[in-house]
């Protein structure tokens, strides 16, 4: 059931992905299961704002009178080069008025130099020989014919108007969905992406073992970012690198993972788990051989790599401070060293040892992930 503080902890993810590192690990050991439902949902919630700057654009075009407008246009064809051809030599240029007396479309095939003033937010439509153009407060955004026509391809002025009345009647209901559609797609690409990106990063330079859907949880969240960016380009009408904000989720799973290290590095192992960690979440201990020293007591408590799945920084190695954990084995380990070793065997053994914590003290203070 969903409560009034499950509601507004939810709604506190999208802020808490984009300001608290802390949140992060909330995201890779209690929020298993909702990487691509969150996507979803922000998606929905980022398509209302887009979706009324859209409409807001059809409804500019409809006061335009465009159906009216693209009707008076002069019969002409795209060329097999993509270039729109009228078919009348004699009319290569026409300025098309709306009921109020603005100009609100020029035909202008053979390109001509053309200087009309506009009013705040006026809309002007310009038909060049190459590109259809929308013109908006002295800012242009052209689209080439090839990409709306097939080359070769008649321009009739009348299916044309009928064409973009039908456009108008029926974009304005499926806008959300679309937007919403386009949105889920794009972050969903972009996650997978930065998550396989930051995996390998990690494996190569962090030392770092996970499951590949430890990524992609974290990656979703991360991705709040480039979903805020999208956003940002349709509200404000701005051209922003897409190689550049697709890689910011990047660096949010990059800091993370440079505080994870400092945190378990600072604090141990021990700390980091009561810390971060479900409540009752053990740790394993592993020897210096990475194998795990089973302990005497029976613990129906959950190891930490459970809510991991596969996160190789949640054990500890043998050291000074759990050497009591491994007696057992230790004392088999030196009853086999003492039948082989010569009669210099108590020696060896003592610098055998002494080797052996200088290595767990070299390797790391706490998890195994660390070491090369």
């Amino acid at each position: 059931m969903l409560t009034k503080e499950k509601f507004i902890t939810y709604i506190k993810f999208p802020l808490q992905a984009l300001t608290s590192r802390n949140f992060y690990y909330d995201v890779l050991f209690k929020l298993r299961g909702i990487g691509l439902v969150y996507l979803l949902v922000l998606s929905f919630v980022l398509a209302i704002p887009a979706t009324y700057k859209v409409n807001h654009v059809i409804d500019g075009f409809r006061n335009l009178e465009l159906p009216n407008l693209v009707a008076s246009i002069p019969p002409s064809y795209i060329s097999e080069t993509g270039a729109l051809v009228t078919e009348d030599p004699n009319v290569t240029y026409k300025e098309l008025k709306t009921s109020k007396g603005d100009t609100a479309l020029v035909y202008n095939v053979n390109d001509e130099n053309i200087n009309i003033p506009l009013k705040k937010d006026q809309m002007l439509v310009l038909l060049n020989s190459r590109n259809l153009t929308v013109r908006v407060n002295d800012q242009d955004t052209a689209i080439a014919y090839t990409e709306l026509f097939v080359p070769g391809t008649s321009f009739n002025p009348v299916e044309a108007a009928n064409l973009v009345d039908s456009v108008f009647s029926v974009a304005k209901g499926i806008m959300l969905v679309f937007i919403t559609l386009w949105f889920f797609c794009a972050l969903v690409i972009n996650a997978l992406f930065v998550a396989l990106v930051s995996k390998a990063i990690f494996l190569l330079f962090g030392k770092m073992k996970t499951a590949f859907i430890n990524m992609v949880r974290l990656s979703c969240f991360a991705n709040t970012i480039f979903a805020v960016m999208l956003l940002v380009e349709i509200m404000f009408s701005i051209a922003l690198p897409y190689a550049v904000i697709m890689l910011l989720p990047l660096i949010y799973l990059v800091l993370f993972i440079i505080d994870f290290r400092r945190e378990i590095e600072a604090h141990g192992v021990e700390n980091f788990v009561a810390r971060f960690t479900p409540e009752g979440t053990k740790v394993r201990n592993l020897d210096a051989n990475g194998n795990e020293i089973k302990s005497s007591v029976n613990s129906s408590k959950p190891d930490i790599s459970e809510y991991t799945q596969g996160l190789d920084s949640t054990s500890n190695r043998a050291s000074q401070d759990n050497r009591e954990n491994a007696d057992n084995q230790s004392e088999v380990e030196d009853n086999t060293d003492k039948q082989n070793l010569s009669e210099n065997a108590d020696n060896n053994l003592d610098t055998k040892n002494n080797n052996l914590g200088k290595d767990n003290k070299d390797k790391d203070n706490g998890p195994g992930f660390f070491a090369p």
